[in-house]
């Protein structure tokens, strides 16, 4: 559901246009870290879209497999594949601290 929120929010296009961007201004630090934001708000705002279609019990599945990703990130040897889909500890922190504190928001 999270990759898929992925394609129904435009992510991929928006990736490939900052990969443009980021070759037309590789020398620009705060296009780097500009881009890095970004990544980091796509991500949670995906994780946020799973979350509201979830049931709450459901919603602690979703987070126990972050855990889990969390957990396989020390190992990265065994897993080379978890390379793409988590650059850092303090991403999947902020993650599960996010759905954490998750509630549904009115539509007002």
């Amino acid at each position: 559901m999270h990759e898929l929120a992925h394609l129904k929010q435009g992510d991929i296009w928006l990736s490939w246009f900052w990969t443009f961007i980021c070759s037309l201004q590789w020398f620009n630090p705060l296009i780097w870290l500009g881009g890095k934001y970004m990544y980091l708000d796509r991500e949670m705002a995906c994780d946020e879209h799973v979350l509201v279609m979830l049931e709450s019990e459901k919603r602690i599945e979703y987070s126990r497999s972050l855990l889990d990703l969390f957990k396989k990130i020390n190992l990265p040897s065994r897993y080379p594949g978890l390379a793409c889909v988590v650059e850092r500890k303090t991403n999947i922190e902020r993650r599960i601290g996010m759905i954490a504190k998750f509630k549904i928001r009115s539509n007002r």
